[in-house]
């Protein structure tokens, strides 16, 4: 596409960021000293447990919610300083992508993709884009139809046409395949790739569904409202360890096994003990000795 800042993807960079609410007495740090810098271009996922800040940190950085502490800073915009007049002017340099799509019912396809452009009146160069926008994402022709006429995958891409349609650097996606079937799921998340592929655009994706955040660059964890790991997706990495083990707060969470069954060790021999200092290790059994951890291990230590 062209036009100014089509191409353009824009650096995210989030320092010391803490967003409290306070429910009745009880206060809740739904984000807690948060620091995440995120390349122009880059797709990166947030994944993590319910309730563990990937939402709200994802509203935070679309200035859509205010934090209580810390900085924003998105290509060189300062969010965490804007202005409340400034915020419509900066939030036009974002795209959003919800989980429950958030169409007008009342609109068409097209008119819906228009919708950012209101209350002016769209023109025939802004008319042409949304329609432009709506073959990109496979949906030439449905212009006209109403989002009741439209199956949960035709919405979403409805949806991220909408999205694209201010040319934004940024695009902000809370779980946009979560109530999607795992092939239309997939073709959405191809469509993203292949558009941040063609436009440029840094991707921030929100994702309970570790095969999908399996896509992304790299996948940043957030426990309890802190990033707590971030895992590497290059195969080529993965493949030099004979299985990966994360820990978060010092303890054995999981195992990834990175070999093919025949080769696997023989755990079933072994339980996980935790020791006094909270240190993970391996016990009991006629089995193997446990594997050194390998390489891949470090990079998922807690930060």
């Amino acid at each position: 596409m062209s036009g100014p800042g089509a191409d353009e993807g824009l650096s995210v960079q989030v320092t010391g960021l803490v967003k409290t609410y306070s429910p009745g007495a009880q206060v809740l740090r739904a984000v807690d000293g948060v620091d995440l810098d995120v390349a122009a271009g880059e797709f990166v996922a947030l994944t993590g447990p319910s309730g563990s800040g990937k939402s709200t940190l994802l509203h935070l950085i679309g200035a859509l919610d205010r934090p209580d502490a810390g900085t924003i800073t998105v290509g060189s915009i300062n969010v965490t300083a804007l202005q409340r007049r400034r915020l419509p002017d900066y939030r036009r340099r974002v795209g959003f992508v919800f989980q429950r799509y958030h169409l007008l019912p009342a609109l068409t396809a097209l008119d819906n993709v228009l919708a950012p452009a209101l209350p002016r009146r769209p023109g025939r160069e802004q008319q042409a884009l949304a329609r432009e926008l709506l073959g990109q994402v496979g949906l030439g022709g449905r212009e006209d139809a109403l989002p009741s006429r439209l199956s949960g995958g035709q919405q979403q891409r409805v949806a991220i046409a909408r999205a694209l349609f201010q040319r934004p650097g940024l695009l902000l996606a809370d779980e946009p395949t979560g109530n999607l079937d795992q092939h239309t799921g997939q073709q959405v998340l191809s469509l993203l790739t292949q558009l941040r592929s063609e436009r440029g655009t840094t991707i921030l994706l929100v994702t309970h569904d570790q095969s999908v955040a399996e896509q992304a660059d790299r996948a940043v964890q957030l426990v309890d409202g802190k990033v707590q790991e971030r895992l590497a997706h290059d195969q080529n990495v993965a493949e030099q360890a004979d299985r990966a083990v994360q820990l978060v707060d010092g303890r054995v969470q999981e195992r990834l096994a990175h070999d093919s069954p025949s080769t696997s060790p023989d755990t079933d021999n072994f339980e996980r003990v935790n020791d006094a200092d909270g240190a993970a290790g391996w016990s009991g059994g006629a089995g193997p000795e446990a594997p050194a951890p390998g390489p891949l291990a470090s990079r998922w230590r807690s930060s």
